[in-house]
């Protein structure tokens, strides 16, 4: 088995033992005087014993070689509590005073929050490959928003987040060569901050392109303003929003 189907497997099975402990929760929850705190203890220590035998039989040497300094079993200590431990109380505790639907919901609010953090702190904008695994799709699907600025004035340009703008078939449709915003002027002449540009809510003068790269995909996730935001929406519609200037071509394969 190669290592992207095994990857799929993992992945496929993980998210229905996932939901089958929540939903497992909840019935102990409700037929059973059990609280969030008892049944987290129960779960780590299973879960933990588990993992600590298989590795020490089979991942011994790595196993070895993540205690092997003070600095890592301080981090480990900290994900231990702060990560896991944490994570699984609050999770059934979400459960117990509501419903593993609900609770699952909640839970996958972090990815968002986790990438809006990592971009906010290293001061970057998140790739379309952190995007596209934040939002379970892929990466053409994620519309990138490119601004320009032009002769006539800045512009923006949204193709599939697979494919980049060709400096040839951009100079042979805008008669220019193509020039990027600089970082610094960015927010001041699109609105938004790097890594939020969208082809929603501009400035008066700035003109929009759709490329038709995005119509190879039923819905797309342009950008809402924000490091931590996308909406999910066909290309049909972003057009009768955003009353793009012109679909062009102006694209190649990454």
């Amino acid at each position: 088995m190669s290592d992207h189907a095994l990857g799929t497997a993992a992945t496929l099975l993980g998210a229905c033992f996932w939901g089958a402990s929540g939903a497992c929760g909840q019935y102990l929850f409700t037929h059973y005087v059990i609280d969030s705190a008892w049944l987290t203890a129960l779960r780590m220590f299973a879960a933990g014993s588990l993992l600590t035998f298989f590795s020490f039989f089979f991942l011994r040497r790595k196993l070895l070689g993540l205690i092997s300094s003070w600095r890592d079993i301080k981090r480990l200590l900290l994900f231990s509590v702060f990560g896991v431990l944490l994570g699984q109380y609050t999770y059934l505790e979400a459960i117990a005073q509501t419903n593993a639907g609900t609770a699952t919901v909640l839970s996958y609010t972090m990815p968002p929050m986790v990438l809006g953090y990592v971009c906010l702190s290293e001061r970057r904008r998140p790739t379309v490959k952190e995007a596209a695994a934040d939002l379970g799709t892929e990466e053409g699907r994620i519309a990138k928003t490119m601004s320009y600025i032009t002769a006539e004035g800045p512009i923006v340009i949204v193709v599939a987040g697979d494919m980049k703008v060709s400096n040839r078939k951009y100079k042979d449709y805008f008669h220019q060569k193509a020039r990027m915003i600089k970082g610094e002027d960015v927010e001041s002449l699109t609105g938004h901050p790097i890594g939020g540009v969208c082809p929603f809510a501009l400035p008066g003068g700035v003109r929009v392109y759709l490329d038709i790269s995005l119509h190879r995909f039923p819905t797309v996730y342009p950008a809402c303003g924000s490091v931590n935001s996308a909406i999910e929406l066909t290309p049909e519609k972003m057009a009768e929003i955003t009353r793009p200037t012109a679909w062009v071509d102006v694209t190649e394969p990454r």
